[in-house]
């Protein structure tokens, strides 16, 4: 997924279902012979506005509420569906 330097992200903790909004605070890529690489450093509010590589937070990043808000429904009904059944 792509983003934009300045974006707000929502970051959905899946084990306890917290979501937290990060700054999008830089873009790094690295050009090799072979290959380019995009990395994301995102800005957390709830650690004094810690920089964090976006790949190394155990969570699912999300550019859109709505996006967000459709995964969690969709998991909701899943998992309603495998009690029912």
């Amino acid at each position: 997924m792509e983003y934009k330097v300045g974006q707000i992200i929502y970051l959905l903790e899946q084990k306890s279902l917290s979501i937290t909004p990060a700054l999008v605070a830089e873009e790094i890529i690295r050009k090799t012979i072979n290959k380019e690489t995009v990395q994301y450093v995102v800005s957390l509010p709830e650690k004094d506005k810690e920089r964090v590589l976006l790949k190394d937070i155990e969570a699912v990043p999300f550019s859109k509420i709505k996006d967000l808000e459709d995964f969690m429904i969709d998991n909701t009904r899943k998992n309603i569906e495998k009690l029912i059944k």
